[in-house]
């Protein structure tokens, strides 16, 4: 027969080990991981269990599960405010079970029947209350959802709408939407904050019927000190104008007198207040229900993200639009090889950016007339009234200065409607004369080396008339006196012997003529590329010699600019070389471009030479070959021999090169 153990025997159990019964319990409820029950302390655990564990002794002692079920209700309660789960709560009531469960075996060890009766008993009364508490809690949040339902598909709707989108004026709208709703507000617009002038800016479209005086009035920008957003800003929650302080809510008395309520609704995320929702009614008193006041905290917190991701990608966007503009501008300034192409780009691309009226980009060189690019209407201002403008800039110009290294070297002036200029004009405007700044300098280097490069050629041409065509004209008129006298003297033959030399002297002279005309015209390369340059020269100067000649090379070959001008000169000192020395008949030139490197080989079937004694002796400048070829981060490589010709080869890498004046990076290859 089963023997049923009294519940004041349990209860007196249960009394005596509380004390470990609670220490146990507490600690189990501490391990539940992801519970509520970890963000608790250990203090206020303990006093929770030690409440519950009494109701279940006095349950138990008096034989009724009354305490205990009052204590379930008390749980679904204050429980469901904390935000518990109601799974949480119902393992917290019958982890009380597991508890006592060690000291109930520990006590009834030698009667297996009166331990199993009152872990059984236990299990009812805890299994008990558990479901009162379970049914209350229920119940409880039934009403709840009743009452939020329709707030809760409101501030949802808000949230999913604006959430959706990262178009900001698309998530404002639905704002201003959802709050007018939420409030029953006749208008209601989004403004947001502008911390660098301290105001609040409208953005997105007004909710509510349209009415020109309302779109005057809440279409305007207002500032932090306003009453409109500085209450709000400083309580951080909606703020109401209600009766006569409405109207003057805007600062100034408005044209709209009937307005009976304004709100303003601050829209923060972790404390920055992002933008403020303003609202306003003809008909409604401020007389905003706690349940309306909740709602629209709830929805300003629930779209703070939305509004603030949106902000983001907008700055993100506009960075981007900057930084192309930006790029575009200054790539297009570091093609420029002259000063004068450098300011009318420098000029036409400020005014662009900024949106002027005109721009002008000047010299200080010193001058009454300094040099300088116009874009614009400024092309009409007077040279003393730009002097002017530099040194004393008015509040409808801007000037910035062009500077290097500290020194000021220009300044860029825009003119008209300078006060519609955005700060990320500005922001873009400042790094652009910078760039516009570094590529004066090196368009002045530029013009200077080419200036040099002018006069160095002039001499070099002067040595090589000097060197090569003066002598052999001054060949040619010797061997034609010489032929004219044995002619004289009807030595005849011997004046055919001078006419052949004159004849051989005068061809060799033709040729250097032709090579220096073709060196005095306008370089082919910059124009139409190395390969078409390569060709050029072959058909001017060799083929005119009669040497046979072949060009092989890609259509799709494209090189850097500072490669094809390496590759070129180095092509062309090679030529010059088999031209002047090789007496060679065929000639043939290969460029070809492949993956990370290019290359140019020359082979004729001259007469060849011997490379070692040539590189002792430095002839033939083979040197200035080297030199060239190192200068890219080539190699070069030479095979000839006496009577076999010649080949000369050079290759070299694509990848990171610096970007050279006038030709493409040569990083993009």
């Amino acid at each position: 027969m089963t023997r049923t153990l009294a519940s004041p025997t349990l209860a007196q159990l249960l009394r005596a080990q509380s004390d470990t019964i609670l220490t146990r319990t507490v600690e189990d409820l501490q391990s539940q991981v992801g519970s509520h029950y970890q963000e608790r302390s250990v203090e206020e655990l303990r006093s929770w269990v030690a409440a519950s564990l009494s109701d279940l002794i006095r349950s138990l002692e008096e034989g009724s599960p009354q305490p205990l079920m009052d204590r379930a209700e008390t749980l679904s309660r204050e429980r469901g405010e904390m935000g518990f789960a109601i799974y949480e709560v119902v393992e917290g009531i019958l982890s009380l079970k597991e508890a006592a469960l060690p000291s109930i075996l520990d006590n009834f060890r030698e009667d297996p029947a009166a331990t199993s009766d009152a872990i059984l008993q236990l299990d009812r009364i805890l299994r008990s209350a558990a479901g009162r508490f379970a049914d209350l809690f229920a119940k409880g949040m039934r009403q709840s959802v009743r009452h939020e339902k329709d707030r809760l598909a409101l501030m949802l709707d808000a949230a999913e709408t604006s959430g959706g989108s990262l178009d900001l004026d698309v998530i404002l709208t639905s704002i201003a939407r959802g709050l007018a709703r939420a409030l029953n507000l006749t208008h209601c617009a989004v403004y947001l904050r502008n911390k660098n002038d301290e105001s609040f800016v409208p953005r997105g479209s007004i909710e509510g019927p349209e009415r020109p005086d309302l779109i005057r009035l809440l279409g305007r920008p207002f500032k932090e000190t306003e009453p409109l957003a500085s209450k709000a800003l400083a309580s951080g929650a909606l703020t109401a104008f209600c009766g006569d302080e409405a109207p003057a809510a805007f600062g100034e008395p408005p044209d709209v007198a009937e307005i009976k309520t304004v709100v303003s609704i601050p829209i923060a995320l972790a404390g920055e207040v992002l933008a403020l929702a303003v609202g306003l009614s003809f008909d409604r008193e401020c007389d905003f229900e706690p349940d309306e006041l909740r709602l629209v905290s709830g929805i300003s917190k629930a779209v703070a993200p939305a509004v603030d991701n949106a902000l983001k990608y907008d700055e993100a966007q506009q960075y981007l639009e900057e930084a192309d503009r930006l790029q575009s501008s200054t790539q297009a300034l570091l093609e420029m090889q002259s000063v004068d192409d450098v300011l009318a780009i420098t000029a036409r691309e400020a005014q662009r950016i900024v949106g002027t009226e005109g721009a002008v980009a000047l010299l200080h060189d010193g001058s009454k007339d300094p040099r300088r690019a116009t874009a614009g209407n400024a092309a009409s201002i007077a040279t003393e009234q730009l002097l002017r403008m530099v040194s004393d800039p008015r509040p409808s110009e801007i000037a910035i200065p062009l500077a290097v290294k500290g020194q000021t070297i220009g300044t860029l002036l825009l003119t008209g409607r300078t006060e519609d200029c955005e700060e990320g004009d500005l922001r873009i405007l400042r790094p652009f004369a910078e760039g516009a700044s570094a590529a004066i300098v090196h368009a002045r280097f530029h013009e200077q080396h080419e200036r040099i490069a002018v006069l160095e050629d002039r001499q070099r041409l002067a040595h090589e008339l000097h060197d090569s065509v003066t002598q052999s004209l001054y060949g040619v008129t010797m061997y034609s006196e010489a032929a004219s006298r044995l002619l004289d003297a009807n030595q005849a033959d011997k004046a055919k012997d001078l006419m052949k030399e004159l004849q051989k002297t005068s061809l060799e002279a033709l040729r250097e003529m032709r090579l220096l005309v073709f060196e005095l015209r306008p370089p082919m390369l910059e124009k139409k590329g190395l390969a078409a340059a390569l060709q050029a020269r072959l058909a001017a100067v060799e083929g005119r010699a009669g040497i046979k000649t072949e060009l092989l090379t890609d259509s799709s070959i494209s090189l850097p600019g500072a490669i094809e001008k390496g590759l070129y000169g180095i092509a062309q000192e090679s030529l010059n070389n088999i031209l002047k020395h090789a007496e060679a008949t065929r000639i043939q030139v290969e460029l070809r471009q492949s993956e990370g490197s290019a290359a140019l080989e020359i082979t004729d079937n001259g007469l060849g030479f011997d490379t070692v004694v040539a590189r002792q002796r430095g002839g033939l400048g083979l040197l200035g070959l080297e030199e060239r070829a190192t200068a890219m981060g080539g190699l070069l490589f030479i095979d000839s021999h006496p009577g076999s010709g010649t080949l000369i080869r050079v290759e070299v890498p694509l990848k990171n090169l610096p970007p050279a004046p006038g030709g493409s990076p040569g990083a993009a290859l």
